[in-house]
């Protein structure tokens, strides 16, 4: 029921429709998205032109960055309306994308055929997230890597939980927890980055005065013992 919950909410028109706008294209928001970006596309720094699949590529956040810095991109979701926003965003980018509606939990892929996977995002709309890292660690490439974030149990996040629950299901885990899914998965972590330790809706919902100053906090905190609380966490994964 909460996998269903969470399919129908993201084919819902006034959600799809205003995916971006509503997430990304406020000064919070923004704030937000290229930090994002930064950390994920700094994890794929070391080579170039990969295969990557995105898995729960949505609008196309990422693979239109990872296009950008010269990978080859399929991008894979659940949802049509999504896709169908990917595709137009790609065409005006001037970028080449293989658009595939599919089951994150089903890849229609062989084994070990694509360099690398990134899903953010994603993971942490799954009561059971081993069952979608488990799949992308088998379509992935011997030494190859996976690239995914998860909500952090023991950040501020965890308060707010429950309200964001009752509009789309939301998984949190602890870091530990998570070492040990990935460790049985027959996966090895091999880097992780931490970040927001003010939720994302804080900087998204925040006046325009007000994120400047929570900019300067978000970034002074991450130097401090409170980094460990930051509500979200990005594993890189080698297989």
């Amino acid at each position: 029921m909460k996998q269903e919950k969470v399919k129908n909410y993201y084919k819902k028109d006034r959600v799809v429709d205003k995916y971006d706008k509503k997430r990304f294209l406020s000064k919070g928001g923004k704030f937000v998205d290229s930090n994002e970006k930064e950390i994920v596309g700094s994890l794929f720094k070391e080579k170039k032109n990969q295969n990557i699949l995105d898995v729960g590529a949505g609008t196309g956040r990422f693979s239109i960055l990872l296009a950008k810095q010269g990978h080859n991109i399929t991008c894979l979701d659940q949802s049509k309306e999504m896709l169908e926003i990917l595709d137009k965003k790609s065409k005006q980018e001037g970028l080449n994308l293989s658009l595939i509606k599919g089951d994150a939990l089903k890849l229609p892929f062989q084994d070990n055929i694509f360099d690398a996977c990134v899903s953010i995002r994603v993971l942490w709309h799954f009561k059971n997230p081993e069952k979608l890292l488990e799949e992308m660690i088998r379509v992935t490439k011997k030494d190859g890597i996976i690239i995914f974030d998860l909500l952090n149990k023991k950040s501020l996040r965890r308060f707010f939980t429950p309200v964001a629950n009752r509009f789309v299901y939301t998984n949190l885990m602890t870091k530990e927890k998570m070492k040990n899914i990935i460790n049985t998965s027959g996966g090895n972590i091999a880097e992780e980055k931490e970040y927001f330790i003010l939720p994302y809706f804080i900087y998204r919902h925040s006046p325009k005065f007000l994120v400047n100053f929570l900019e300067k906090a978000e970034n002074k905190l991450h130097r401090t013992k409170f980094k460990k609380n930051s509500s979200v966490i990005y594993f890189k994964v080698k297989k």
